[in-house]
């Protein structure tokens, strides 16, 4: 990546930016040159943003130019137009009286103009004289927003979409669980979802910015949301509030009327996501266990529910997606092949030791890690049982044939599945994570290196395997009954480093912390300082600290942000002190239960450790007013008490079990 402007960072980062002396005002732009494939509701757009409005004329050799009335009305068309093979990309040239934009589709224009717009905010409303020559590493860059928890108002959830569109994200994967205004049973969907309308105007927006749209609904389990009315309870597997029974007709037919009401919404939307992952339960219920007497397998079972839905979407025109980790849950991935090869299989791995490939393997419901890398790491809590050779002959066949760990170093390629599954003739689409609960979001901020290097890993993955694209989630449940994570504005860093990394991959974590500095927090000098906050929050909260103080003299923008990020540091080392605290309550609750007093120092009294109590609930409510101050903007009013409660009721109900406990009789001092 070559990028000789220090100051001016852009995300992403163009593949070539060549910085020249001087400025062009946009307000003298004043005659404009547009080609016919240059669509002209970008450019309404674009001039509606910076406020001017050149005249027109047509442009006969497919370049776009802006140019000012002082000078020439346009710039000569002297750059190539970028080969149709590459439709999002983009040449770019600014001199002082005007630019010039060339593209072989609207979709290059469109990511030119948005490169113009973040220049005219970097240098205040001028445009820097450059050359620009940019392409994106990998096709179907999407990002995901799960509506589950802490969906964001309706002017939040536009601000969202608009902040992708302008980091040239060009898909949304669209979770809409019970904020979708189901008709056909209106007590699913929780009060203040966005109505039908509102979703309706939402979509369009987004398909106007060209970006590919995948709606996702559950279709075997995570509809705990549907199952847990009473209304629903008879389609359940079994007692499993979360899954529904596939051997019931009654639960397919109603997962059919969810689909037709979101397909009604999504007409000229090409794919469709049935979810279909963690059926933990498959196939126990009295139902299913009658189809495995009668020789079927619970894969087979599981297969037959994603025909039956695959078929329901394809004869209304929609390609189908669906979670593959039913498959690497199993020692048979090979019965993958039952299913039709036009369903796009979506792999997901949110954490890995590594920051590119993997030293492991899924296999039959367990991680198996290879002797050679866990030699290497002797860190790692990895028993011999787990090791990949100690998993039988066929998985060690597997690894052999499809993650080829290095002799060396025991790693191997990102996903083994992954690989097989395309060799079977499936499209692969990868999945990373940007809010996981595998990286501790039910409490504060995550350890974000984690993230970016999960998202670089796939990023790197998908361009070398030639995955159909990378997906990057965000989830804001774990599940619909677990407690909501973190605002989605906690994950901007994330969503950062997915734009960045999904267009080109091989940039380097100081290249990406410089852009992260400059673009989220206008103090494009801070990088150093951007890239200890990224290696350290979550993991060394004290030392994060420390980096945000010096950072936040220095920042021009994203305060919204960096307090979020502030919030989540002083929240861990708070949760840290009194985890600490009610432990050595403990510690002393225990010696004097005992009479086992410490040889040296003072008798630590009941009555001590009574007056501590109060002075640390007291801290714990305050905690409960500064959460609920800074976080009312992120959560409806129902929501908000559950967030609150998941982070502190743990440690106020051990302070008060802790009081119960010495005021009783029980304990003598």
């Amino acid at each position: 990546m070559q990028n000789n402007a220090d100051q001016i960072r852009l995300l992403p980062a163009p593949k070539s930016l060549c910085r020249k002396d001087g400025f062009l005002d946009v307000r003298a732009l004043g005659e404009a040159a547009v080609p016919e494939n240059a669509a002209g509701s970008l450019l309404d757009a674009f001039c509606a943003t910076l406020r001017i409005q050149p005249r027109r004329r047509p442009a006969p050799d497919g370049r776009l130019a802006l140019g000012t009335t002082a000078g020439a009305a346009v710039l000569p068309g002297t750059m190539p137009v970028p080969a149709a093979c590459r439709p999002e990309a983009y040449a770019l040239r600014i001199e002082r009286d005007g630019v010039v934009i060339a593209a072989a589709a609207s979709a290059g224009f469109a990511h030119a103009f948005r490169t113009l717009l973040q220049l005219a905010e970097i240098c205040g409303g001028r445009l820097p004289c450059a050359e620009i020559a940019d392409y994106p590493d990998i096709a179907l860059r999407g990002y995901h927003l799960d509506c589950k928890g802490g969906l964001p108002s309706l002017e939040g959830l536009y601000d969202f979409t608009n902040r992708l569109i302008r980091w040239k994200i060009n898909a949304l994967l669209l979770e809409y669980e019970d904020r979708f205004p189901f008709r056909f049973a209106p007590e699913i969907t929780l009060p203040g979802s966005p109505k039908l309308e509102e979703w309706d105007a939402f979509l369009r927006h987004c398909r106007a910015a060209g970006m590919t749209v995948i709606p996702l609904v559950q279709t075997h389990g995570h509809l705990n949301y549907v199952l847990k009315h009473d209304r629903f309870a008879a389609l359940r597997e079994g007692e499993e509030v979360s899954e529904i029974c596939p051997s019931n007709p009654d639960a397919v037919q109603t997962v059919k009327t969810m689909l037709d009401e979101v397909l009604a919404l999504h007409g000229p939307d090409q794919y469709f996501h049935i979810g279909a992952d963690e059926t933990w339960s498959l196939a126990s219920c009295p139902r299913c266990r009658e189809r495995l007497q009668r020789g079927e397998t619970k894969l087979d079972v599981f297969c037959a529910q994603v025909e039956e839905m695959h078929r329901h979407l394809q004869a209304r025109g929609k390609q189908t997606m669906m979670w593959c980790d039913m498959f690497w849950r199993s020692d048979t991935p090979e019965q993958v092949a039952r299913l039709p090869k036009d369903i796009i299989l979506c792999e997901w791995i949110y954490t890995l030791p590594t920051s590119r490939g993997s030293p492991r393997m899924a296999w039959n419901g367990r991680l198996r890690y290879t002797r050679k890398y866990c030699a290497d790491h002797p860190e790692m809590p990895v028993l011999a049982e787990h090791y990949l050779e100690n998993a039988g002959p066929k998985a060690v066949e597997f690894a052999r044939e499809y993650l080829q760990p290095d002799s060396a170093t025991g790693i191997g390629k990102l996903s083994a599945h992954a690989e097989y599954f395309m060799r079977q003739g499936y499209r692969v689409l990868g999945v990373g994570a940007a809010r996981s609960g595998q990286c501790d979001w039910n409490f504060g901020q995550p350890n974000i290196i984690d993230r970016i290097n999960n998202i670089a890993n796939w990023a790197d993955y998908a361009a070398g395997a030639g995955l159909q694209g990378v997906v990057i989630s965000s989830w804001s449940r774990s599940s619909g009954s677990r407690p909501p994570y973190s605002p989605w504005l906690s994950a901007l860093d994330a969503m950062a480093a997915t734009a960045q990394y999904l267009w080109t991959p091989a940039t380097r974590f100081e290249d990406f912390a410089a852009i992260a500095a400059g673009r989220l927090f206008g103090a494009p000098a801070a990088a150093a300082e951007v890239a200890k906050i990224y290696r350290y929050m979550g993991v060394h909260p004290h030392y994060a600290r420390n980096c945000l103080s010096v950072l936040e003299p220095q920042i021009r923008r994203g305060r919204e942000h960096f307090a979020m990020l502030q919030l989540w540091c002083e929240f861990d080392l708070f949760r840290a002190e009194m985890a600490d605290q009610a432990l050595g309550l403990e510690k002393s609750l225990s010696n004097l239960h005992y009479d086992r007093l410490p040889r040296r120092g003072e008798r630590v009294s009941l009555d001590a450790c009574l007056a501590r109590i109060p002075g640390l609930l007291e801290q714990c409510a305050r905690w409960r007013e500064k959460l609920a101050a800074a976080l009312a903007p992120y959560y409806r009013p129902e929501e908000l008490p559950e967030y609150i409660d998941s982070r502190l009721f743990n440690l106020e109900f051990r302070l008060h079990n802790i009081q119960r406990y010495l005021q009783s009789a029980a304990v003598q001092p």
